[in-house]
Parts: C-alpha cells; sequence; structure tokens
C-alpha cells in the first residue's frame, strides 16, 4: 500500500505518469514487484469534474488512500459550477466524505451550496458528491445546470465559514411536528422556516426517543441552538398559524 508521503510524490508527478507502475529494476521478479505497487489511479484520484445528475448515485470526486499511522493536514476543495444560462435554483448537493488513519474510518455528509473548503488530518481521504434533487420528469439531462470540480492539497487552511448539513422537511402544518436525525459531527443547530417570524418548538432527543433538552418557543431564523451531548435527533413543532417548511442547518466539527 502506498504511504501518504508516496502519494504526495506521486502527485507531483507528469499527469501522464501517475498511471504507469512503480518497478524496481533491482528485483529480479519485477511482476511481483508491480503487483506490490498497484497504479495510481487505485489509490490516488487527482481532482477532476463530473456533471451531477439529479437522483443519480454519488460519483467519485477525489481519493487519495495512504496507510500511515500519523495523518498529515489534507485541505479539500469542492465548487459546484452554474453551466445553464437562467438557472434559479442551487441543488442539494452533497459531499459524503470518508477519511481515517490506519485502520481508522469515519464518514460526514457535508454541504456542498456554490462551493466549500475544509481542511482534515488523515492518511486517507476519499470524497464522492450526490445531487440529493429528485430527477425531473422527465429526465432531459442536458439542460441539468450544475457540475462539480474538486482537488486536494496537502496544507492546512483556514476556513471563513464552518462546514454544514442542511436538512429541509416538508410542509408542517399548524400544530404539526417533525423528528429529524442529526447529521454526524453536528454540535450546533440553526432552525430556518419558509414564514417570516415563524414560531416553534425544538426538542433534542435521545437515542430511545427521550427528551434530552427542551427549548423555549424559538422564532425563525432561530439563535444557534447548541446540540447537547446525548442528543440523536431532533423534534420540531409548528406552533404558527400556518404551515411552515424547515431548513436545519447544522455545523459541523471535524
Amino acid at each position: 500500500m502506498r504511504s501518504t508521503r508516496q502519494i504526495r510524490q506521486l502527485a507531483s508527478r507528469p499527469v501522464d505518469q501517475r498511471d504507469r507502475p512503480e518497478v524496481n529494476p533491482e528485483d529480479e521478479d519485477s511482476e511481483r514487484n508491480t503487483r506490490r505497487w498497484p497504479l495510481a489511479s487505485e489509490r490516488y484520484l487527482p481532482g477532476q469534474t463530473h456533471v451531477i445528475f439529479p437522483g443519480a448515485q454519488a460519483a467519485d470526486l477525489l481519493r487519495a488512500i495512504g496507510d500511515d499511522d500519523t495523518g498529515l493536514a489534507m485541505t479539500v476543495t469542492i465548487q459546484a459550477i452554474e453551466e445553464a444560462i437562467g438557472a434559479t435554483a442551487v441543488p442539494d448537493l452533497v459531499a459524503i466524505v470518508t477519511w481515517g488513519n490506519g485502520g481508522t474510518s469515519h464518514r460526514a455528509e457535508i454541504d456542498v451550496g456554490t462551493g466549500v473548503v475544509f481542511t482534515l488530518h488523515a492518511s486517507s481521504v476519499q470524497v464522492g458528491v450526490q445531487n440529493r434533487d429528485p430527477p425531473p420528469v422527465p429526465v432531459v439531462q442536458e439542460k441539468l445546470p450544475f457540475s462539480v470540480s474538486g482537488s486536494i492539497d496537502y496544507l492546512p487552511r483556514a476556513t471563513a465559514r464552518p462546514v454544514t448539513r442542511t436538512i429541509e422537511t416538508a410542509a408542517i402544518a399548524p400544530a404539526g411536528a417533525v423528528i429529524v436525525s442529526l447529521p454526524a459531527f453536528a454540535h450546533v443547530l440553526h432552525v430556518l422556516s419558509d414564514v417570516a417570524a415563524g414560531t416553534s418548538t425544538v426538542e433534542f432527543l435521545g437515542a430511545t426517543g427521550v427528551v434530552v433538552l427542551a427549548s423555549a418557543a424559538i422564532v425563525a431564523p432561530s439563535d444557534p441552538l447548541v446540540i447537547p451531548n446525548r442528543a440523536r435527533r431532533v423534534r420540531i413543532t409548528n406552533t404558527a398559524a400556518v404551515a411552515q417548511t424547515y431548513q436545519l442547518v447544522s455545523d459541523l466539527s471535524f
């Protein structure tokens, strides 16, 4: 398996040399040596661009797989590129990020929006992107507006805004409620509504559905709500006189 240092050296080569297997000329069994060093494309996928269709499976955007026990700072950049003239909405683009050191692995889903930059400390990272919007009927692929590009660098970079994950609910009738699972690594929740000054109550629930913390009535957009340690889900109750559609935006920390 390639170490993180070897991956960095590989990334510095000209593009036409990255997919060549490593062969030690002093090794008599060159075939065995080639098998020991897999093709670069199996473990290192440099930045590229994908057209992301609504409802499609996640597309592999980039990966760098090492086997070191100690990780490096890896900065990932993902950008959504508008392609169609007159597009009015940004799709629900979700980056599925898997990273770790040695034999460990962590996974998080984050908002892409129009672009996001974040730094991980790891020896391996893989990123896929999915468009969670439902497919149009009929599907007219040439009119879909967005493609996504991604790249990876080996230097830390401070970001101006937190990494987030947004979950949008269906319309909730007055006195109705919705329960939503909290994203991995969520530590702060913002409640947004399509109704100006719409009122609601928020309850954080544990794994068994027991209320961990109940908030006072809030007015959307809410102040940041710190997520309790034992909370795994959140229940939003609509206390307004009209239906509300919510966006639950979680700040992630990793």
